[in-house]
C-alpha cells in the first residue's frame, strides 16, 4: 500500500495509507526505548495489511505529544481529512499512544478512541504516584495534556488489565473526564498489546473495535481461551500470586512462562530467578541469570540479584 506524506518535522511524521475500510484510524505511536523516526509506527503493518485506511504517526523522540509540533502535525492530518475521510475517523494506540489517542481525541473530532492501558497523564503535578516514565516527564512542559479538563464529551473504549492497580487508577481517573467503555483483560499488566499478540488475537481485538462489534461478547471469549500459552499474561498471573504469597504456584507459573518466551523480556527473567530462589531454588535461579552477565546493560541487576541469592 503506497504511502502519501502528510506531515514531516523535526519531532514527527505522518503518513497516510489509503485503504478499503468504512473508516479511517489516526494511529499514534506507542513507547519506544531508543524512539527514531525511523522506527515505523507500532501499528503500521497490521493496520495497512489489514487494508485500513489509516494516518500512521512517527516520533523523534518519547514527548508524549507536548511539543507545538505535534499540534502542526494534527493540523495537517485534519486538513488533509477534510471532505475526504470515509466514516467514522477514530483514534488508535498503546499506551503513549493510547493517551494521545484520548488526550486529542476532542480536538481531533474523532467519532472514538480506542486506547490499550492509556495514561491519564505523566505530570509529576497531575499524577505524583506515577513514576514509571518520571525521567521523561521531569524534563517535558505539559502544554497539551488535555484529559484533565475534559469534561466526559469523548467517548473512549478501553482496553487494559483492572487486576495491574496503577493503570486501574489511570483508567478510573480517565473515566472521570470521558465517557469509557471499560474493556478487562484480566492478569496482562501494563503490556496488554504484547499479551494480545500471543495469543494471535491483537489484530481480531482491534479490527472489531474499529467495527463497533461488541468486545465481552464477541471478541474476549476467544482470547481468553488461547491466553494459557502467553508468557505475559503467565507471568502478570505469577506476580499476583507471589503478592498473596501463593510462592509454589506462582514458581511454577513463572517458569512457564519463561520456558513459553523467547527471552527479550528482562523482567520476566528477573521474576523468574526470583521466584525460583524463593521457592529455595537458588542455584537454578543463578543460572537463569547467568547468561544475562555478559550484557552490559542487564548485567548489574543480573549480578545484584545472583549475589542476593546466594546470600540467603
Amino acid at each position: 500500500m503506497s504511502a502519501e506524506s502528510v506531515f514531516r518535522g523535526r519531532l514527527y511524521a505522518c503518513d497516510f495509507f489509503p485503504g478499503n475500510t468504512p473508516y479511517t484510524v489516526l494511529a499514534f505511536q506507542s513507547w519506544i526505548a531508543g524512539q527514531s523516526m525511523k522506527i515505523p509506527n507500532i501499528s503500521e503493518s497490521f493496520l495497512t495489511g489489514k487494508g485500513v485506511s489509516c494516518f500512521c504517526v512517527r516520533n523523534a523522540e518519547n514527548d508524549w505529544g507536548q511539543s507545538d509540533e505535534l499540534m502542526e502535525m494534527l493540523d495537517a492530518v485534519k486538513d488533509r481529512s477534510k471532505g475526504r475521510l470515509k466514516g467514522r475517523f477514530i483514534g488508535y494506540g498503546m499506551s503513549m499512544g493510547g493517551y494521545q489517542a484520548i488526550n486529542f481525541g476532542k480536538y481531533m473530532e474523532f467519532d472514538y478512541s480506542i486506547a490499550i492501558s492509556p495514561q491519564y497523564s505523566i505530570d509529576g503535578n497531575v499524577v505524583p504516584w506515577e513514576t514509571r516514565w518520571r525521567p521523561e516527564a521531569e524534563k517535558l512542559r505539559f502544554q497539551n495534556d488535555f484529559i484533565k479538563d475534559m469534561r466526559r464529551e469523548f467517548h473512549a473504549k478501553v482496553v487494559y488489565d483492572p487486576f495491574f492497580r496503577i493503570d486501574r487508577v489511570h483508567i478510573d481517573r480517565i473515566a472521570e473526564k470521558c465517557d469509557v467503555h471499560h474493556i478487562p483483560f484480566h492478569n496482562a499488566g501494563h503490556d496488554v498489546g504484547r499479551s494480545l499478540r500471543e495469543c494471535s488475537a491483537l489484530s481480531e481485538l482491534v479490527l472489531g473495535l474499529f467495527e463497533n462489534r461488541d468486545a465481552r461478547r464477541d471478541l474476549l471469549p476467544r482470547v481468553r481461551a488461547a491466553r494459557a500459552n502467553s508468557p505475559s499474561y503467565l507471568f502478570a498471573l505469577s506476580r499476583n500470586l507471589a503478592v498473596r504469597r501463593r510462592l509454589v504456584c506462582a514458581a511454577g507459573l513463572a517458569e512457564r512462562a519463561f520456558d513459553l518466551s523467547d527471552g527479550s523480556n528482562f523482567d520476566l527473567v528477573c521474576h523468574h530467578a526470583t521466584m525460583l530462589a524463593q521457592v529455595g531454588r537458588r542455584e537454578d535461579a543463578a543460572a537463569v541469570l547467568t547468561p544475562y552477565l555478559s550484557n552490559p546493560v542487564r548485567a548489574p541487576l543480573a549480578e545484584k540479584l545472583i549475589a542476593r541469592f546466594r546470600s540467603t
